[in-house]
């Protein structure tokens, strides 16, 4: 506790020493300077990005508090807030910070910001009790939704992105390839929207429950021809637009046999390690396919992830396979890296 000795007061959080060294410790409770909101972190997911951290398979520096699907309630405003933010509100959370100085923080394509992973940037924190955070990346939720979903907020700001790069309409087709988490939320998002949804992927269980949340079509291509099913279900023109939600080589590959002349291929999904696929350049040519690369989320994205949750639009609750407490954080990381699981949320203490 703070003292007349100057102590500062101190938290819980799950500080990743590096790959797989991942202790709950006391560090120091951070207050907010300038412009900056403290948030008591109500909730947390586990997403790839914290799985590939403590794989050691993403260059980083060590140690660190990861954690940047986050939901929470203001705690402290600082006096030079302009937002409409008070002690109380409850809050979802873009705890991926940019440096707002680059070159393309400056064009407004901050999810390419050229210094979001360097240190003194204060990055993520949301496997802490709490996190002081730049008031622009505090969104205001509705009381009817969860922290639980609410914490879900930046995956679905990425999906967003992504489909606002794929330029897609409601009468084009969307191939999923991948029914994980990600590969789910585009179909949601893609319901919405009115689009003919496929899902691909070769684990009959997430083919299912890709189905019973509204899938018009699932595909396993081990057991049928995905070229075949493609056409079948777009009159034999192939997909509009196809979304690799899964960093495989074979998943790449399929793509460019399945979308059609002047479709797009969306590279949405970053693996645990690089893999070399062959293109040949004639056939996106003479078939004028676009090959998009997508990654992150900017705040334009994000405000419309929390506009879509705060007005009821999206139900998340099917993605969320386990709730554990921060004590339990390995173990439920250890969850998190089953594949039969989707999102393991990290809750904090009352």
């Amino acid at each position: 506790m703070a003292g007349w000795l100057g102590e500062v007061d101190s938290m819980k959080a799950a500080v990743l020493y590096g790959p797989r060294d991942l202790r709950v410790v006391e560090v120091d409770k951070p207050t907010p300077g300038h412009g900056e909101v403290l948030v008591r972190i109500k909730a947390c997911g586990i997403c790839t990005l914290e799985q590939r951290l403590f794989l050691g398979n993403q260059k980083i520096f060590y140690p660190i508090v990861a954690g940047h699907e986050a939901s929470g309630v203001v705690e402290e405003v600082d006096g030079h807030v302009l937002a409409d933010l008070k002690p109380g509100d409850r809050v979802a959370l873009d705890l991926l910070n940019r440096c707002g100085e680059c070159y393309f923080c400056r064009i407004g394509s901050d999810h390419l910001c050229e210094n979001r992973f360097k240190p003194g940037l204060n990055v993520m924190g949301g496997f802490g009790e709490y996190v002081a955070v730049p008031s622009s990346q505090v969104f205001k939720i509705a009381d009817s939704l969860s922290y639980e979903e609410a914490a879900l907020t930046e995956p679905v700001a990425t999906c967003v992105h992504s489909l606002r790069a794929a330029r897609i309409s409601l009468e084009e087709t969307l191939l999923v390839i991948g029914a994980g988490v990600m590969g789910l939320l585009h179909l949601f998002l893609a319901r919405l929207l009115g689009v003919q949804t496929l899902i691909c992927d070769i684990d009959e269980r997430r083919l299912q429950r890709a189905k019973d949340l509204g899938a018009d079509l699932v595909i396993n291509p081990e057991r049928e021809s995905l070229v075949d099913a493609v056409k079948q279900a777009t009159e034999g023109r192939g997909a509009d637009v196809v979304v690799l939600s899964t960093p495989a080589k074979s998943a790449f590959e399929a793509s460019l046999s399945v979308v059609r002349p002047g479709g797009r291929i969306l590279l949405f999904s970053k693996g645990d390690r690089p893999f070399e696929a062959s293109i040949v350049p004639d056939k996106l040519h003479s078939k004028e396919v676009s090959l998009i690369g997508v990654q992150g989320r900017t705040q334009r994205d994000f405000q419309g992830a929390v506009s879509l949750l705060n007005r009821g639009r999206l139900d998340l609750r099917p993605l969320i396979s386990a709730v554990v407490p921060l004590e339990q954080i390995n173990e439920g990381m250890q969850l998190a890296l089953d594949r039969s699981t989707y999102r393991v949320i990290v809750r904090m203490e009352d």
